[in-house]
């Protein structure tokens, strides 16, 4: 089948199938040599997107499925390796549920501090305690700047790189 048609079996866009070939992920059929160059696919590349499909949903990058697809194809993977791999992304996956733990913890404690009226102390995150909280206050000209101040503790890595990537304001000023 041309890419069309494996694009709608595959439920993939054509960018991504694009993107899967240069990977080595899947590896079309092409034109002989001489008729044309278009790229053919048939139920075995259908059923290699599922099982990329399966890999992502358990939470690998395709990075780590390209390097596995190279482990399979240069001999296949041991029993040991299998299960040192199963584990290491049962580790991921339990520390990503442990963040989205604390961070439904956080929103159902914030949605109940906001329909309390904002009374009491406003519920933290990440270690970030918001001090003072500022919607819309011009600072200079800027009409369209709005302004969150935090009192961050000086070792808090995320909150230096939320800074460095100007989604939090220098927090170590927080009398503006």
């Amino acid at each position: 089948m041309l890419i069309a048609e494996f694009c709608r079996r595959a439920e993939l866009t054509r960018d991504a199938v694009r993107l899967y070939v240069k990977l080595g992920l899947l590896r079309p059929n092409a034109g002989a040599a001489g008729s044309n160059r278009y790229q053919h696919f048939d139920e075995s590349d259908v059923d290699r997107v599922a099982l990329i499909k399966v890999g992502q949903q358990l939470g690998f990058t395709l990075k780590q499925i390209v390097t596995l697809n190279k482990e399979y194809e240069a001999g296949g993977i041991d029993q040991a390796r299998r299960l040192a791999v199963m584990q290491g992304q049962l580790a991921q996956v339990d520390e990503k549920a442990e963040q989205l733990s604390k961070l439904q913890s956080y929103l159902r404690a914030k949605i109940a501090w906001i329909e309390s009226g904002e009374h009491g102390n406003e519920p933290s995150f990440c270690g970030l305690e918001v001090v003072t909280r500022m919607i819309g206050k011009r600072k200079g000209n800027d009409r369209s700047a709005y302004y969150l101040y935090f009192k961050v503790p000086s070792n808090d890595v995320l909150a230096k790189v939320f800074q460095q990537r100007a989604l939090l304001p220098d927090c170590r000023c927080s009398n503006h």
